[in-house]
């Protein structure tokens, strides 16, 4: 499954796909993570098309545990896509075939940051994220409630909470 993936992705995506593996060693957040490569050296990657808040944002916290409980000290297959405007490696992220990208939409703890114009992975995301906010998982659980009470937490703007 993943080595067909892998050659969609090389048809599809123009110019360099750069595609490895290696052990993630520290989850920074709910998107980002450093992961050892083969040559010993760390590489800091985020993930591609999702977003999630930072530590200390609401839910934060609870994504960046969950996230690491996915991957810590974990190998991934890791298919970098690009950089971001902040220079940041952005990154397809794989454990036994499963996308982490997509698994974080699913449990709540991550949304699909940009959905206009980017990978068909992110189109089919968006319908995970409907299901995930619908189903009031991870970070959508609180939230309405949080909205209800006249109360706007304090996410990144990327966050489609209204």
């Amino acid at each position: 499954m993943f080595t067909g993936f892998l050659l969609a992705m090389l048809i599809l995506m123009p110019g360099r796909v750069d595609a490895w593996q290696g052990q993630v060693v520290k989850v920074l957040d709910g998107d980002t993570v450093e992961v050892m490569n083969c040559n010993g050296k760390t590489v800091r990657i985020h993930l591609y098309g999702v977003e999630a808040p930072r530590k200390s944002q609401y839910f934060g916290n609870e994504c960046a545990q969950y996230f690491a409980g996915l991957v810590q000290n974990k190998t991934v297959h890791v298919i970098n896509v690009g950089r971001d405007l902040l220079g940041r490696m952005r990154s397809l992220v794989w454990i036994d075939g499963m996308s982490v990208n997509e698994e974080m939409v699913r449990a709540g703890y991550a949304w699909v940051s940009n959905p206009v114009g980017l990978s068909p992975s992110c189109e089919k995301w968006m319908g995970v994220q409907v299901a995930a906010r619908e189903g009031r998982a991870g970070l959508w659980h609180g939230l309405q409630q949080y909205l209800d009470r006249g109360r706007v937490p304090d996410l990144p703007p990327s966050c489609p909470i209204f």
